[in-house]
């Protein structure tokens, strides 16, 4: 017997719908591997690049897609991060400046405190937690002072400072967890999420940095900033006490080099609660106490405490983003589900169409809504564990600061050619351990710089453009061609002619032409001579360990480079593109970052 026509539809809808709840169920964001993976061996110049064909950067910082790209803000902060990483900090930065301008915008609330922009609950157009944003202002300001731009660098860290959403503590005096919040939510009802009080910020990091950029603007001749210094030291040490001694070594002045140091991995976002509506954030690198020990050129010895714990912004409700709309939506889908099944059961056996209908509709919108309930576990993978700020004095060019955490040998770094600051104001260095685990490439602890490159000048011994088999990757100049010539090779070739030889090869001299946002480098397989400052993980990545040598693409460069083989082997009694390098202590003055 065929089946009443009322039936089939019926059974139609029936497995419409459940193909419909097969597709929907939520998944939560998975971490960017390469980017966790940069963190642990500071391969932060892949990790860049993957991130600028992922986003497809043009010189403009933006891209077509803007308005439909839910991780516009996410993927920019981290490719910002990897910049920095790696010791890159172009002037006027698009990039830079679009993530400042989005978070901005951010949506500050008439009591000062922050939240996310959200368009609807799975499309959410992601801002990160008020911590991730606070760290955020925090890097845009280390940015500005790289730039020696600490006007920017104030203005900047300002945004910072907002308040923060209080609800109170539990009964052993520790903040409320989410998942408290949410109890205390179902008790209390919606009201319950207006209930925070409006508290002053607790950021240390934000105080300290906005004192040492007004510090900087003191000494540029603006006399108000003192003050405002001054107060900025003193909240820091109200927050924590704990930075009273590192707090005093900053105000006396007497230092010339500023070192942000992060370590760790910052924690991972999860979904936790029932349908993973809440969003927690899990420890990947415990906290502890450790200091930062740093010396110069092997003196000092100075041990100083961390200055941000990020594990414990992301556990303290007043830092993260109220979720009730999510759990909310949660409760009510898996009503409409419930209700919706028996519903529906109740009109296919009675043959009530109506009721039948009514019911496998209200079980889609239940489906639809517990799908969206799921938390946005989209974080920075990015963001450490922890933040030190160190006051450095660097008294001779192409010093050594090593840095390495108490009781951990394997995280020790070893900074090279740094010098003093051209000018009355300190320079600001942004570092990244290596780490956290035992893994210590050799190029973090080096005793050569073994290419000559822009920020620190020549090397020792015969001097031959890398293209060429050599070890120079210095953009073409009249100064590097004189060096060339005195040792020996390239004596009837213009700097036009030799600048045409790097064009034929299709490499690009500074960031300008790579959009604002430097490639990959020559020496890791790019077509970039942009250089990463000195005093950084991606100066030691480049210069402090041997590369593959060239391969020319172009006839002309492949022809001179056979040409200059046997003289330049004999020049230095190496193989082709091996050089000796000079330790750092030998190597002759520059004139600094340019």
């Amino acid at each position: 017997m065929n089946p009443h026509p009322r039936t089939t539809s019926l059974r139609l809808a029936a497995l419409a719908a459940a193909a419909l709840l097969s597709l929907l169920p939520a998944c939560a964001a998975q971490p960017e591997v390469r980017l966790v993976d940069a963190s642990y061996t500071g391969q932060y110049g892949q990790a860049r690049a993957y991130l600028e064909h992922k986003i497809g950067v043009d010189n403009k910082g933006h891209k077509d897609s803007d308005h439909v790209d839910r991780d516009y803000l996410l993927d920019r902060m981290r490719l910002m991060l990897t910049m920095l990483a790696d010791g890159y900090a172009p002037s006027n930065n698009r990039l830079v400046e679009r993530v400042y301008d989005l978070l901005r915008r951010q949506g500050i609330n008439s009591d000062k405190t922050v939240s996310s922009v959200v368009l609807n609950e799975d499309l959410k157009i992601w801002k990160g937690e008020p911590f991730e944003q606070a760290m955020a202002f925090h890097y845009i300001a280390v940015y500005s002072a790289l730039t020696g731009s600490w006007d920017n660098a104030r203005a900047s860290i300002g945004n910072s400072l907002f308040q923060l959403r209080d609800f109170g503590k539990d009964q052993n005096g520790q903040p409320l967890s989410s998942e408290q919040l949410v109890r205390n939510a179902s008790r209390g009802g919606d009201k319950y999420f207006d209930s925070y009080k409006p508290t002053p910020s607790d950021f240390t990091l934000g105080y300290l940095m906005a004192a040492l950029a007004n510090q900087q603007l003191a000494i540029m001749g603006d006399p108000n900033r003192t003050d405002e210094a001054n107060q900025n030291f003193d909240h820091a040490v109200a927050v924590d006490p704990r930075l009273q001694a590192l707090v005093q070594q900053f105000r006396t002045g007497q230092y010339n080099t500023i070192l942000v140091v992060d370590a760790g991995l910052g924690p991972q976002k999860v979904a936790t609660g029932p349908d993973g509506a809440i969003a927690a954030f899990a420890p990947r690198v415990a906290s502890d106490n450790r200091g930062l020990a740093v010396t110069v050129n092997g003196e000092g010895g100075f041990v100083w405490p961390w200055v941000c714990d990020v594990n414990r912004m992301a556990l303290d409700h007043r830092w993260k983003n109220l979720e009730d709309l999510r759990v909310a939506k949660s409760l009510i889908g898996t009503g409409l589900m419930v209700g919706g099944g028996a519903a529906a059961l109740y009109g296919m056996n009675a043959r009530n169409d109506t009721a039948a209908f009514v019911g496998l509709g209200l079980l889609a919108a239940g489906a639809i809504a517990k799908a969206g309930a799921h938390a946005d576990t989209r974080h920075c993978e990015l963001m450490p564990q922890r933040v030190y700020v160190l006051p450095v004095r660097i008294t001779r060019p192409g010093s050594n600061v090593t840095l390495q955490l108490e009781n951990s040998p394997q995280s020790r770094l070893v900074l090279t050619g740094l010098g003093p600051p051209a000018g009355s104001n300190a320079q600001l260095r942004y570092v990244r351990l290596v780490g956290p685990t035992g893994y210590s490439p050799p190029w973090t602890a080096p005793d050569r710089v073994l290419y000559a490159n822009d920020a620190t000048g020549p090397t020792a011994g015969p001097q031959l453009p890398y293209i060429l088999g050599g070890h120079c990757v210095r953009t073409p100049s009249q100064q590097a061609l004189d060096d060339y010539r005195k040792s020996g090779f390239l004596r009837e070739t213009t700097v036009e002619e030799l600048a045409a030889l790097y064009r034929a090869e299709g490499i690009a001299f500074d960031v300008r032409e790579e959009g604002g946002v430097p490639g990959l480098h020559l020496l890791e397989g790019g077509r970039s001579l942009a250089s990463p400052l000195a005093g950084t993980l991606g100066f030691n990545r480049l210069y402090c360990q041997e590369h593959p040598a060239y391969q020319p693409r172009s006839r002309e460069a492949q022809e001179l480079a056979a040409r200059l083989a046997p003289a330049f082997r004999a020049a230095t009694g190496a193989p082709n593109n091996i050089a000796p390098g000079v330790p750092i202590a030998e190597r002759p003055s520059s004139p600094g970052p340019q």
